[in-house]
């Protein structure tokens, strides 16, 4: 596990569920499990509306990260645990039907949820945001 991994869970992650979150992210077995779960486990006061376009979400997040930086990638994709430029790695996701997480700074990633079970290519998309 990357040390990015856990200063995002320890930060975006409701308590009660960290040492579950960081257990399953460290485990071969339960990584990809753990991973399409994370949006279920979010603290509450760090979701920021974002918008739905692809131009509404990019201009949310540039307000606090500089876009041409790398990201770092948590997927249940084949991307996972690699570093992309956030353009790339922002497109990976809007256009993959998988759980990508990217993580921007200590304070800002983007979340895009996938969830199979919804049927039709629902997404829920956030951008998460926490002052230091």
């Amino acid at each position: 596990m990357d040390g990015a991994e856990e200063k995002f869970v320890r930060k975006f992650i409701k308590k009660a569920y960290r040492e579950r979150c960081l257990f399953e992210l460290s485990s071969p077995k339960k990584r990809e499990e753990g991973i399409r779960q994370l949006s279920r486990k979010l603290k509450d006061n760090v979701i920021v509306p974002c918008g739905e376009t692809r131009e509404e979400i990019k201009k949310a997040i540039s307000k606090t990260f500089d876009t041409s930086k790398n990201v770092y990638i948590i997927s249940d994709s084949s991307i996972d645990g690699t570093h992309k430029v956030f353009e790339e790695a922002f497109e990976t996701a809007m256009c993959g039907g998988w759980t990508y997480v990217l993580i921007c700074d200590e304070d800002t990633v983007f979340l895009k949820d996938e969830d199979p079970g919804r049927g039709g290519g629902d997404s829920d998309k956030y951008v998460l945001y926490l002052k230091s």
